[in-house]
């Protein structure tokens, strides 16, 4: 187990999607340390809310990509925990050059992005421009490619 964790909080999950679901959607930012799945009401049919804990910081912040897509048939809000929004964007500029594996985490975003893609699920053109935003920005997809 990692030594720190990074926190994502998940809102408007459809009321029937199991834990198994939620694990496979965000299983493509990165490595999954936990997951809590809770109803918003006593209501059976209310929506969820989920909390995923990941290894790495670089996974969490591309979870935050995912505000807005369409799990289930609904838009579902990613939103970083308080203290994932004070931390340095260090794990994302120092990508591990030295592996021989490629960890998902390291990827670049929008080739986290066409994962989803391909995989069948919506992503919102939101998640899509600020995924090739960051990649721009911070040149990771150059990096990749190298």
């Amino acid at each position: 187990m990692a030594s720190e964790s990074f926190t994502v909080h998940i809102s408007n999950i459809e009321h029937n999607v199991s834990q198994k679901e939620i694990h496979d959607f965000f299983t493509f930012c990165g490595k999954i340390e936990n997951i809590s799945l809770t109803p918003t009401s006593q209501e059976p049919n209310d929506t969820l809310s989920a909390t995923v804990t990941f290894q790495k910081e670089s996974a969490a912040r591309t979870a935050l990509l995912l505000d807005n897509t369409v799990l289930n048939g609904l838009p579902v809000h990613v939103a970083a925990a308080a203290s994932l929004s004070d931390l340095s964007h260090s794990a994302e500029q120092h990508a591990h050059e030295h592996d021989e594996e490629l960890h998902q985490e390291d990827k670049p975003r929008t080739a986290v992005l066409a994962e989803y893609l391909a995989q069948g699920y919506v992503i919102g053109d939101k998640a899509l421009q600020r995924g090739i935003e960051l990649d721009e920005k911070h040149g990771i997809s150059a990096r990749f490619t190298a």
